[in-house]
């Protein structure tokens, strides 16, 4: 069963948004401040599924064009911008945070009030934790981020494949509530039932697309600047690799055909000193701290995350996976039969 407040429709988890958002005064950017928090997270990041982080380009592959995958002298990787992204999506989820966009994929406008890019306090601009971490372009205030993130480079040999996804339309909608607006995350589950009905799906076309293949794993990093402990504690917990609340997320392309599902892990940590100049290594423990300081300012956030935890994960996904595979029409919101999710 779901958690209070979370709607479940395939290939979705719906979270409702806390019209009450919590906004700040805008962090300065241009000094690092000695009384916060400067460093930077190693991490490690694993496929659990295959993954597809296209260029929009196509390469060739057997005198075939094929989608391309984003690449570094040959070697496939993931652009620190694809992270930054990503990042930024939980972080969303697990703050109360404004919604960036104007369409919440529900087709109703978003209140003012929602959103740091048409609001303000007083006349004071202020603004969402997403957006003091990460920056905006708005018309009351403009700011960079505070979190960046590096190219993320596979650890060893990175496996690939080609793999033919079907035509991805916008899922159909199962609930209505007009007083509610809802943020999504794509569900988890196991593509070869995607990949494995497209001969059935007469009149619907596929597109061949190449994929670093599961259990594939990257090393890169992600910086964090004029922090505080609790907001360092949020981007762990964003990356689901706090041992004690742990989840999986969603990268890159066809996130309902169920591509894309990462497991991160924070393998070593420093913290910079501006004063001294110097660097020193910070202790996962004194991470999972600050993330319980975070948790601790608000009931909500605790709520949130255990929410996450419950559903956001890879394994207990596998659960749902058809006892016969040869009377299977429906698997996790798609229709194998007429090759729509819903």
């Amino acid at each position: 069963m779901p958690p209070s407040g979370v709607f479940l429709s395939p290939p979705f988890h719906f979270y409702p948004v806390d019209p009450n958002l919590r906004r700040q005064p805008p962090r300065h950017r241009n000094i690092l401040d000695g009384k916060l928090v400067h460093g930077r997270l190693l991490v490690k990041l694993r496929t659990l599924t295959q993954l597809i982080v296209g260029t929009g380009e196509y390469e060739l592959s057997d005198d075939r064009f094929v989608r391309a995958i984003q690449r570094e002298q040959g070697i496939p990787v993931i652009p620190g911008s694809t992270v930054r992204g990503v990042l930024r999506q939980y972080v969303e989820l697990l703050s109360k945070s404004c919604v960036l966009f104007k369409d919440n994929g529900q087709g109703r406008d978003l209140p003012r009030s929602l959103s740091c890019k048409t609001s303000s306090d007083g006349g004071q601009a202020s603004v969402c934790p997403a957006c003091q971490l990460f920056g905006i372009v708005g018309k009351k205030i403009t700011l960079s981020g505070l979190v960046s993130a590096g190219t993320f480079r596979p650890i060893g040999d990175a496996r690939e494949e080609e793999v033919q996804i079907p035509q991805l339309y916008r899922p159909q909608h199962t609930h209505q509530d007009n007083n509610i607006y809802f943020r999504k995350v794509y569900c988890h589950g196991n593509p070869k039932y995607i990949l494995d009905a497209i001969p059935k799906w007469i009149g619907r076309r596929s597109e061949s697309f190449r994929a670093v293949s599961a259990q594939v794993e990257y090393a890169g990093y992600v910086d964090v600047e004029n922090c505080t402990p609790e907001e360092v504690g949020l981007v762990v917990l964003a990356l689901g690799a706090v041992p004690q609340y742990r989840f999986d997320i969603k990268m890159g392309y066809a996130k309902p055909a169920f591509f894309g599902s990462i497991r991160a892990t924070v393998e070593e940590a420093y913290q910079y000193d501006p004063a001294r100049g110097e660097k020193r290594p910070l202790p996962t423990d004194t991470l999972w701290t600050w993330t319980e300081q975070y948790l601790d300012l608000d009931p909500w956030h605790r709520e949130r995350i255990n929410e996450v935890c419950h559903l956001e994960q890879f394994d207990a996904a596998q659960q749902h996976l058809p006892q016969d595979r040869n009377q299977t029409t429906e698997y996790l919101g798609w229709d194998l039969k007429s090759g729509v999710y819903r």
